[in-house]
């Protein structure tokens, strides 16, 4: 046996508190900040932030910055501040109101030796594994219905000698009628805010802040393509690469690659393609916690246990494509970020196919909202 060693990277992070005047008069306080590398200074996104014993919480974005409303009901509770890889940290909410100042956190990374095995102690199947991710998605994942309402932040960077950049906020409800591959969704864009130039604005081109969750999150895909399909598993390459810790619980990670048949297993118009990724599931209940991968772009999403069951809460995509301006086709890079701010279980706010609004361009820009509750 050997003894467990740990190594830590210790990262900075960053938060402005914001508050009213007076803290008790006001409905909420509002948390901005911003996480960092101590070491290379480079910003670290993904952070979860969530309030204990609630389905408050955010994720720090790209670019490491994050915001979290806390209502006055919150004050007295605690927020959790958690990553892949890290040990995770409690901090008093009221504490950090209080301050109304910059306040760092630090988080260590932990990575886990684990105790000596035999040569002949076999590995975990990885393919078994992703098979009881699959077979076990009615038990992971909520059947019953349940709303939310989500941040999205769409970012054009064009280059065209000079680098512009076009950003697209918006606010959006959904509503899922259960968890699946099999079960519908519908979504609503409530609010919108730009900065910069839209360069498809000549076209009227209608943004769409839901993609992602259409995308990126395979296991509601109802097309049934990619990795989370019986069907397709020989057709992949797996590579199990250890176990790190998550939100307390510990994972597996596995990679993956597909080796043949593109047009079938995802549904593309082209023959071939570059399809691959990396999933993190729970060793104990076999949920997935996180899945970034590659299918012609790039995506990611993550997922929150609340209760015993797994609600997906942060996405991301990174799509390529070209733009025509003075006949010149120009690439543009178009990312979307979008983050549940809410949910509800109990009580959800049913849409059905006639409430959607998906495209921004039907969207009106209301200051009133934006100043409210996301102010700059």
């Amino acid at each position: 046996m050997t003894e467990k060693n740990y190594q830590s990277l210790t990262i900075t992070f960053l938060i402005i508190v914001f508050t009213c005047p007076i803290n008790f008069l006001c409905a909420q306080s509002l948390l901005r900040g911003r996480v960092t590398d101590i070491r290379s200074d480079e910003p670290i996104p993904y952070v979860n932030l969530t309030i204990s014993d609630s389905n408050v919480g955010t994720a720090s974005l790209i670019d490491g910055s994050f915001q979290l409303f806390i209502e006055q009901s919150h004050l007295t509770d605690q927020v959790r501040v958690s990553c892949i890889g890290y040990k995770e940290k409690w901090f008093k909410l009221d504490s950090l109101v209080s301050l109304n100042r910059l306040f760092q956190i630090r988080l260590e990374q932990e990575v886990i030796y684990l105790d000596e095995i035999t040569v002949s102690a076999a590995l975990p199947n990885p393919t078994e594994i992703i098979g009881d991710v699959i077979t076990k998605v009615n038990k992971n994942y909520p059947q019953s219905n349940f709303s939310t309402e989500m941040y999205s932040v769409i970012t054009v960077p064009i280059q065209t000698g000079v680098e512009a950049q076009y950003q697209v906020e918006s606010i959006m409800t959904g509503y899922y009628e259960g968890y699946g591959s099999s079960r519908k969704r519908f979504f609503k864009v409530t609010e919108k805010r730009e900065t910069g130039s839209d360069p498809l604005a000549s076209i009227n081109f209608g943004y769409l802040p839901s993609w992602e969750i259409q995308t990126a999150d395979l296991l509601l895909n109802n097309r049934q393509i990619g990795i989370f399909n019986l069907e397709f598993l020989s057709d992949f390459e797996f590579k199990y690469q250890g176990i790190t810790m998550y939100e307390g619980d510990s994972v597996f990670i596995i990679d993956y690659k597909l080796l043949r048949n593109f047009n079938k297993v995802t549904k593309a118009s082209a023959n071939e393609g570059n399809y691959h990724g990396k999933i993190f599931i729970t060793t104990n209940t076999n949920a997935v916690v996180k899945h970034q991968f590659t299918l012609v772009h790039d995506y990611e999403v993550d997922y929150k246990k609340i209760g015993d069951k797994y609600f997906p809460y942060f996405l991301k995509g990174h799509r390529t494509g070209y733009l025509r301006i003075n006949k010149k086709n120009i690439p543009i890079i178009m990312s979307n970020e979008v983050r549940i701010t809410d949910m509800e279980l109990n009580s959800p706010k049913k849409l059905t196919e006639k409430d959607q609004v998906i495209m921004l361009n039907m969207i009106k820009f209301n200051p009133n909202y934006w100043n409210r509750y996301y102010p700059r």
